[in-house]
């Protein structure tokens, strides 16, 4: 099992609990004998606890490909009490045609604890290939964070890429196709340096940043899942010195 390096807070009545991780150690099992070869450690697992419903506790598990194959396994994720180590929560997550550079997420329930582990292990591991795509690991569009908003029927949610090159055609064409779940709202932003990777403090549907991060931003796009509108808009430059070129087809 591995063992989430981990420490997340949540708040009950104003007092902070949460989940703590320990030291990771390796242990994949029933690896599919496909004739593409992976490495299961460019998959990362991430967990964060959230909310409280009912007496639950909820946790959101991030899976992250970094890999430059498309991924499917089994994941089992359990939480268990750091003091006598029995389980108050978990699931077993199943991952299917997760693409290079792409996340996903489930949510597990746990009882309450303000002193747990999280704990995965990974079965019927396959990597392969996409005949129809040439994955390109040095592509400008390396995912770099993402974060979600809370609020109203349609949540709003921003992923950030690394944008190695201004290749704006095969830039839309990767965010057009990004697998987005109904009922989000969905927005990219291709920064030229990884730092400027940062959320702005404006809600995400306002696209609004300063001047400073305008500066490294060459691309953004967004797409309401709800009306499947759409729109690519471009910089020669950067978004802060250059107008706005935009495609919708």
């Amino acid at each position: 099992m591995k063992k989430l390096l981990k420490k997340s807070y949540f708040w009950i009545i104003l007092i902070a609990l949460g989940i703590v991780g320990s030291v990771c150690k390796n242990n994949e099992k029933n690896v599919s004998n496909n004739s593409v070869k992976g490495d299961i450690n460019q998959i990362v697992v991430t967990n964060e606890a959230q909310d409280i419903f009912d007496g639950k506790q909820k946790i959101v598990v991030w899976v992250q490909n970094n890999s430059n194959l498309i991924f499917e396994g089994n994941l089992r994720f359990d939480i268990k009490s750091s003091i006598d180590d029995s389980k108050i929560g978990g699931d077993t997550i199943f991952i299917e045609n997760l693409q290079p550079s792409q996340k996903t997420y489930a949510l597990v329930w746990s009882k309450p604890s303000s002193n747990s582990t999280a704990e995965y292990e990974w079965s019927s591991i396959k990597f392969t290939k996409d005949s129809n795509v040439t994955v390109d690991a040095t592509a400008p569009y390396k995912f770099l964070k993402e974060k979600k908003e809370s609020g109203g029927t349609i949540v709003p949610q921003i992923e950030f890429y690394l944008a190695k090159d201004r290749d704006f055609d095969k830039m839309y064409k990767f965010i057009k196709n990004r697998k987005v779940n109904k009922g989000v709202f969905y927005h990219a932003v291709f920064v030229d340096d990884e730092k400027y990777a940062q959320f702005s403090k404006y809600p995400i549907i306002s696209m609004t940043y300063d001047d400073e991060q305008s500066k490294h931003i060459i691309a953004t796009y967004w797409h309401n899942t709800e009306n499947g509108n759409h729109e690519f808009s471009f910089y020669e430059k950067n978004s802060f010195e250059s107008v706005a070129q935009s495609r919708r087809d």
